[in-house]
């Protein structure tokens, strides 16, 4: 049985290797995966990604307009089928080198993700120069 604690490696080897199968795997075909960058027409909420196939979708086109980064994972906290992951995004924007950092709630069941709850400062990202504008 996958445990929170090793999903949370194997999305950042996905991710790392731009997997994008690798990635969706980890889910269950019926997850549901909150991230503050994907928003609402309008902007004032976070738009779910509901199910692996629509996940799947959104990561392939991030990982296509993506330059180069590095994501690690910070910590783990591990209850049961819940983690909590401490995690940092670095990548370059010119001469400098930016980072964010976040936390992913991690509900699993079955050896998959359920739901997966992506925070960060998505407004440091924007003003720091998104990963697609340093390509």
């Amino acid at each position: 049985m996958r445990r929170p604690r090793e999903l949370a490696f194997e999305w950042r080897d996905a991710l790392a290797a731009r997997d994008v199968e690798r990635f969706g795997a980890l889910f269950s075909p019926d997850a549901v995966m909150v991230d503050v960058e994907h928003r609402t027409p309008d902007g004032r909420e976070a738009r779910p990604l509901r199910g692996r196939a629509e996940i799947e979708r959104v990561t392939r086109e991030w990982c296509r307009t993506t330059g180069d980064f590095t994501y690690a994972v910070e910590a783990v906290i591990e209850e049961g089928d819940l983690g909590a992951v401490r995690w940092s995004y670095e990548w370059e924007t010119g001469a400098r080198r930016q980072q964010v950092e976040g936390l992913t709630w991690l509900d699993c069941r079955d050896r998959y993700i359920v739901a997966a709850t992506v925070c960060f400062d998505s407004i440091l990202l924007l003003e720091a120069g998104s990963p697609e504008a340093s390509r």
